[in-house]
């Protein structure tokens, strides 16, 4: 990552002051969005951060995205996006999007990316797809030889559906 500042040191020498001005700018271009986990109504988006910070740490990403149906691009989250990666939801299945990023500094919003490749949001097929609410109470039967059944709650969420 760049970082750049401009500079500028002012001396006036009568009075022995130093004056140091800097002036920061907007981040440059995000990396072009790629993603993963296609599902039925969500998206998983990367990106790579933008070489030229402005000068200002980078606070927030603004994601966008535009249906093949539609011309206009449209904010895909009202979150404050803080990291490369971000998962969307809600989005509509059997519809072919495509996503682009900005970059935020305390400056303001830098230029969007190029646009990602479209991607078509659809059905899952062959997968467990059943939607579950998180987190889960799941409750597991113990058998000893010694001891009747009892139940016990499983506290840590370690699952994965294929």
């Amino acid at each position: 990552m760049t970082i750049n500042i401009n500079l500028y040191i002012l001396y006036i020498t009568d009075v022995n002051l130093k004056i140091i001005i800097v002036c920061l700018g907007l981040p440059g271009k995000p990396g072009t969005p790629t993603f993963t986990d296609v599902m039925d109504t969500s998206v998983v988006l990367h990106w790579t951060a933008p070489e030229d910070n402005g000068g200002a740490e980078i606070t927030n990403y603004v994601i966008h995205c535009r249906p093949d149906t539609e011309a206009e691009w449209k904010p895909a989250t009202a979150d404050k996006v803080p990291k490369t990666e971000h998962s969307l939801t809600k989005l509509k299945t059997n519809v072919v999007y495509a996503f682009k990023v900005a970059a935020v500094n305390k400056v303001g919003t830098g230029p969007f990316s190029d646009p990602s490749e479209p991607v078509r949001i659809k059905e899952v097929v062959g997968r467990f797809a059943r939607r579950f609410c998180w987190p889960l109470n799941l409750m597991c039967i113990r058998i000893s030889s010694r001891t009747l059944p009892s139940w016990f709650r499983i506290s840590v969420y370690l699952l994965r559906f294929f």
